[in-house]
């Protein structure tokens, strides 16, 4: 799906009730084959099952492939239509499925509120997800967990849940994105952050964090170059 101000209703809707809105393909959807090949040479160094490779964090900072992702018009125009204008990349992570990896676990994305300021979970005004498929991919998420759910306490969960009761189970649903195709969630959304593999490993998934102009970012994620203004 390309976006177009036919589909910004349905997307809009889809986000405010499911969390997540999309596959929209990204304007150039080549350089997804770019970015493989930057990907599994910086991640070569890899000796563990680490679900995330240091290497493969906060790269935008020294390859201008990756800002091109950020920089492309049809990701610009569905983030501006979800959530505004005003928004700043913090943070880029790739994430690579192989024969060696482990199983990722449950967890949402919202790594940090206001400067300070105590996490508010359901807060949807802030903090958001691009989730891009570097190659093609399955993605599952738990329908609607970024708002509260009936019977599901989320204040005492942990940011990485290992299992959830029948009631949020059965909310569970999967994506499915060819390369250079893009989601947008709510960072609070609950969702496995790894490649549901679709072919033969290795499944390649970037996501880049979202916050609004004006938020305190805490000084142990900031770097030189990491915040990057989108539009």
């Amino acid at each position: 799906m390309t976006p177009s101000a036919g589909h910004e209703g349905m997307s809009k809707d889809q986000l405010g009730q499911n969390g997540i809105t999309g596959p929209f393909d990204l304007a150039d959807r080549s350089v997804a084959g770019a970015l493989s090949e930057v990907v599994l040479r910086l991640n070569a160094s890899k000796k563990d099952d680490r679900h995330v490779n240091p290497e493969l964090v906060d790269r935008h900072r020294d390859f201008t492939v990756i800002r091109k992702v950020f920089s492309d018009a049809n990701l610009q125009s569905a983030t501006t239509t979800s959530f505004g204008a005003g928004l700043l990349l913090w943070r880029s992570t790739f994430i690579v499925k192989d024969v060696h990896s482990r199983e990722a676990s449950w967890q949402h994305s919202r790594l940090f509120e206001n400067g300070d300021a105590p996490l508010d979970i359901y807060n949807g005004d802030n903090h958001f997800t691009v989730l891009l498929a570097v190659s093609g991919m399955g993605f599952a998420y738990i329908r609607g967990s970024h708002l509260p759910i009936e019977g599901f306490d989320r204040a005492g969960l942990e940011r990485h849940v290992g299992g959830f009761p029948d009631s949020v189970q059965e909310r569970e649903r999967e994506m499915t994105f060819e390369p250079g195709q893009f989601a947008l969630f709510h960072s609070s959304l609950l969702h496995r952050n790894q490649p549901i593999l679709r072919a033969d490993p290795p499944g390649i998934l970037m996501v880049g964090r979202l916050v609004r102009d004006g938020t305190k970012i805490p000084d142990r994620f900031l770097s030189p170059g990491t915040v990057l203004r989108l539009g």
